[in-house]
């Protein structure tokens, strides 16, 4: 077992044998993985470690965006573009995403299959457009299939195709996020990095979520749980933000531990959010233990501190409200009901699809279930 092959695999093993704070070597950096809450909320906060600069997969897709920049520019421009995901807006979000949800399931049938990831993937593509830029794309079908591309082959070169969407849009000059990036001085390189970071993340993880949210309903249940308590429970199981790493150029104090520079600090949700002296049973669906907040180092599916994905109330709204729809109306009962492979990506996803048959729930069950 290595860190390449099952870093999962390995990273609980790690924790497993040497404690809260284990230490191993990779690509000839030192690695320490923390899975003290403590020290894990401590990191998240802390301003000398930074995610590690270069010019990798992420930063070839994404340029200099919101995920990928440090420093001042990422401040700067998390401060720019912090009012898209403000509040006041939530009320506006909950309608697109109602309208969005009762589209996609219109064209559904009773029995029919389909890739959940897929499905999901082209709803939460349409909500992310009408949000940030206050209305539908032509192009959405396009940048779903160029992310689902970058995913198979993370060397795809496809930054073509999405500079020129991106461009289009800077030109017109027209929408929300549009508008911000146009009302301060920036070139229009880093314009279309933000625009690019901001369509992709902020649609992919949050189909990815909805995905196992409906699968695990099918398969456990879980109808006397609130819809907040069912994407918890799956973001515990599933989180999209599975490893965090931060990187330290001098030595850095978390109270008593001590980390030497130069090193690189890693935190895994897929470590802490199956611990069992934190998570009772922690390998089973059980979304009514799931408390409304949990504490800071013990649950983190979108990362913390000032990094945290500024997406996150988003897609906690977005989520509620299509499980709440779903719920009611169809379940997805999946074609493999196995364990499922995943891929610890940049984002965690299933290996498949995740096909389901659907099946409609009688008008009157709905009902029920909705009173």
């Amino acid at each position: 077992m290595s860190f390449q092959t099952d870093p999962i695999g390995t990273l609980r093993r790690l924790a497993r044998e040497q404690g809260e704070v284990a230490t191993f070597e990779w690509n000839d950096t030192r690695c320490y993985l923390l899975s003290n809450p403590r020290q894990i909320h401590l990191a998240f906060t802390h301003h000398d470690l930074h995610k590690r600069q270069g010019r990798g997969t992420s930063h070839k897709l994404l340029g200099n965006g919101l995920m990928t920049s440090e420093g001042d520019r990422n401040r700067e421009h998390r401060k720019l573009l912090r009012p898209l995901f403000a509040a006041g807006e939530k009320e506006r979000w909950a309608q697109i995403v109602r309208e969005q949800v009762a589209e996609l399931a219109a064209g559904w049938e009773d029995g029919q299959e389909i890739q959940s990831l897929q499905e999901f993937g082209r709803m939460t593509m349409a909500v992310a457009c009408r949000v940030l830029l206050g209305r539908r794309l032509p192009e959405e079908a396009l940048i779903h299939e160029i992310l689902e591309k970058v995913l198979q082959d993370p060397l795809a070169d496809v930054r073509g195709p999405l500079d020129e969407i991106a461009q289009r849009l800077l030109l017109e000059g027209k929408g929300p996020m549009v508008e911000m990036l146009l009302s301060v001085p920036m070139s229009d390189e880093l314009r279309r990095d933000e625009l690019i970071t901001m369509l992709l993340g902020a649609h992919e993880t949050t189909g990815t979520v909805l995905s196992f949210c409906m699968r695990l309903l099918a398969l456990y249940g879980g109808s006397r749980a609130s819809a907040r308590q069912v994407v918890g429970e799956s973001l515990r199981l599933y989180p999209p933000g599975w490893l965090v790493a931060r990187m330290a150029d001098q030595d850095v104090e978390l109270e008593d531990l001590r980390l030497q520079a130069p090193c690189a600090v890693l935190m895994s949700a897929m470590v802490n959010h199956y611990r069992e002296d934190l998570w009772e049973n922690p390998h089973q669906f059980q979304p009514q233990r799931f408390p409304d907040h949990p504490a800071s180092g013990t649950f983190f599916p979108f990362g913390g501190g000032r990094r945290i994905c500024i997406g996150e109330s988003l897609a906690w709204l977005e989520a509620e409200e299509t499980v709440e729809y779903l719920r009611h109306r169809w379940v997805f009962d999946p074609i493999d009901r196995g364990p499922v492979q995943l891929l610890p990506l940049a984002s965690l996803r299933p290996a498949c699809g995740l096909p389901a048959r659907l099946r409609r729930i009688h008008s009157g069950s709905a009902a029920a279930g909705e009173r």
